[in-house]
This record gives C-alpha cells, sequence and structure tokens, in this order.
C-alpha cells in the first residue's frame, strides 16, 4: 500500500510539473505576441490633418486651440514637465501660432482654470496684486487684476503671480526632521554657513528687531523674512521642502542667533546648488506644491511623527527590560 502510494504520488508531481511548464510556455508565447502587437503599433505612425482650419476666422481658431491650450504648471505633476503647450508647443508651430500664443483670450482661460483648480495659490497670489477693496468688484478675479493693472496683459499678469509668489529662490537651512504647517519651532543658529543664512534674511530689517523685537510685515512687500527649510533628504530636485516665516529672531555679537520660525508652505525643489565662499551654505528655486500635494505631505509627516514616537518608545521598553 506504501508504495502504491508513492507511487501515485509521482505520477502526480509527474503531472503538475508537466502543466506549469505548458503554462509558463503558453503565456511566454502570450507575451512575446502582445510586445509584438505594441511594437507593431509604435512603429505604425498615424498623421492626422485638418486643411479647413486655414479656412475658419480668427475667432474660430482661437476657440478651437483653446482646447489644446494650457499654461506652465496647469499639468498633473509639475515636476516632470512643467512648460505648457502656450510656452513649449505652440510658439514653434508658426509665426500664426506663436501670435496666437500670446492672445489675452488663451492666457485668461488660464489663469482662470488656475484659480478653480488652485485657489490656495493662484487667488492668493492673484489677491497680492490688488488691494482689498478692488478685490470685491463683481466679476472674477482675474478680471479685476486686469483692470486694476492696465497695462499688464493676462500672460505678463500670469508671469508676475508665478516670479513673486509661486516660485521661490532663497538659502537653505538643511536638517532632517518632522514639520507641519502652522506649528512653530525654535532653532538654535550656530554653523558658519546658517550665520550667514540669518544675517542676509535680517538684513532688511531693523538693528532692534534682529536683537529679539517685534518682527513686522516688510512695507515693500507685506511679507515676514523667510528661507528654505530643508525637512527631508536629500538636498535636490523634486525632493520636498517647506518655507518658514521668521517670527522672532536674536541675533548675538558673535553671529549666533535663536530664531522662532512658522512653516507656512511646502517647496518642491527644483534646483540646488552650493554658495561659492560660505561654507558649504546651499540655494534653491522652488515651486509651491498645489494643495494635493501638499496635504499628502503633511500626511506623509503625520505618519513620521507617529513611526518616530513608536521607535522611542520601543527603545525605552526594551532599556526598562
Amino acid at each position: 500500500a506504501l508504495s502504491l502510494a508513492a507511487c501515485l504520488l509521482d505520477i502526480f508531481w509527474m503531472i503538475m510539473r508537466h502543466f506549469k511548464c505548458f503554462k509558463k510556455k503558453n503565456n511566454s508565447k502570450h507575451r512575446n505576441a502582445i510586445e509584438q502587437h505594441v511594437t507593431e503599433q509604435n512603429e505604425t505612425k498615424i498623421f492626422y490633418s485638418f486643411p479647413q482650419f486655414a479656412e475658419l476666422d480668427e475667432d474660430m481658431r482661437m476657440h478651437i486651440l483653446s482646447y489644446i491650450s494650457d499654461a506652465p504648471l496647469e499639468i498633473n505633476d509639475v515636476r516632470k514637465n512643467p512648460r505648457g503647450t502656450l510656452t513649449g508647443i505652440l510658439p514653434l508651430v508658426s509665426k500664426q501660432f506663436y501670435c496666437f500664443s500670446r492672445s489675452d483670450y488663451l492666457w485668461r482661460g488660464c489663469l482662470q482654470r488656475l484659480c478653480y483648480k488652485e485657489p490656495d495659490l493662484w487667488k492668493k497670489g492673484l489677491l497680492k496684486l490688488i488691494d482689498g477693496e478692488r478685490s470685491h468688484r463683481e466679476g472674477s478675479i482675474v478680471d479685476n487684476v486686469r483692470k486694476a493693472s492696465p497695462d499688464l496683459d493676462y500672460k505678463n499678469i500670469f508671469r508676475l503671480v508665478y516670479q513673486t509668489y509661486i516660485r521661490y529662490t532663497g538659502p537653505i537651512f538643511f536638517m532632517p526632521g518632522l514639520v507641519s504647517l502652522g506649528t512653530r519651532f525654535q532653532l538654535h543658529l550656530f554653523e558658519p554657513r546658517y550665520r550667514l543664512l540669518i544675517a542676509e534674511v535680517m538684513r532688511d530689517w531693523p538693528e532692534a528687531v534682529q536683537q529679539g523685537g517685534r518682527i513686522e510685515p516688510s512695507p515693500n512687500t507685506g511679507s515676514l523674512p523667510t528661507f528654505i527649510y530643508g525637512h527631508v533628504s536629500p538636498l535636490a530636485a523634486s525632493t520636498p521642502a517647506c518655507l518658514v516665516e521668521v517670527h522672532h529672531c536674536e541675533i548675538f555679537p558673535n553671529g549666533t542667533a535663536d530664531v522662532e520660525l512658522n512653516p507656512v508652505a511646502y517647496l518642491w525643489l527644483e534646483c540646488v546648488w552650493q554658495r561659492q565662499n560660505s561654507g558649504r551654505l546651499y540655494d534653491a528655486s522652488c515651486l509651491q506644491m498645489g494643495s494635493e500635494d501638499a496635504n499628502n505631505e503633511q500626511n506623509l509627516c503625520m505618519y513620521r511623527s507617529y513611526f518616530k514616537a513608536s521607535c522611542l518608545r520601543m527603545r525605552s521598553e526594551d532599556a526598562n527590560e
């Protein structure tokens, strides 16, 4: 009986091995067929033409182009391709398309879509260009900014918001840690490179403010002193960082400083470089995160905080044992 059972078991395993080999062979054939089909699809180039486009009037052509016109930062992932069709594709087609890509009609639509998609970024940036009274006028905020600044067309309004609010360039304080928007924290800056950083950041404020006085917003920009806090390593493109405001600063005679910082926005690092003759102080150009990316980064910071607290608790328990 035992020898019969052993023979049946051997036959069973032989059948299973044959079935697996057959299945693997069929899967490889099927996969090869799919790859060949995809290759043929890629090699087959289909060109579409619209000869009637030249016969349409200018308004109709502009309306058609509005469906494929997007501004920089309007796409989903700005880290991969921050340029849009209005700056990277349409101007290169022809002189006529170059003129179309500068039209108020297309750029106004882009600004309106960006305000709808990212109100925390673009609406706030546009509001900084006008006073509070004009912001309550009837109509969209985009049109109100245009009326308040008749010398600027919509493309230049986009450029102004992008350069003064969305993009930020400045020095980096690098120390991996946990940062949550709106949660203030204190630091003692003692390294030579960070002594240079705080001296540059505070140089436009009075000496009394640098010695611990109350910090008021700048009359020129309406903002507090700011710099980049690199809380995630490495310092490289596409790494998240944080924009912090200085709410209290006391610089001592030897250049060290005690500061109180308030994180106000999450950023994507675009480009990082080391400043010459600065003791390894880094500068960076950044883009403010949209609401979705900022919420994800905030959640990640919460998870890091929970993980860190769990590790410390486990270490303390092991030490007590």
